[in-house]
C-alpha cells in the first residue's frame, strides 16, 4: 500500500509539473527546407523537464495566449 501511494503521489506531481508551465511554440523560419525541419524535429522530440534545449538557428520561441495550461 505504501508504494502504490508513492508510486501515486509521484505521477500526480509529474502531471502538476508538466501542466504548470505555460505552452511554448517554436516558430521556424521559411528559408527552411524538410532537412533542416526533420533535424529539428528529430532533436526536440523527447524533452522532459530535465532536458536542456537548444532553439535552431533562426528559429523564435513563442508563448501560446489566451490558453490556460488546465484546460
Amino acid at each position: 500500500p505504501l508504494k502504490a501511494t508513492h508510486m501515486g503521489f509521484w505521477a500526480i506531481k509529474n502531471i502538476l509539473y508538466r501542466y504548470s508551465a505555460p505552452l511554448h511554440a517554436v516558430e521556424p523560419p521559411e528559408s527552411w527546407g524538410m532537412d533542416e525541419w526533420d533535424e529539428a524535429s528529430g532533436q526536440m522530440s523527447d524533452l522532459s523537464m530535465m532536458s536542456d534545449a537548444l532553439l535552431p538557428p533562426g528559429s523564435e520561441l513563442s508563448v501560446a495566449e489566451g490558453v490556460s495550461e488546465f484546460d
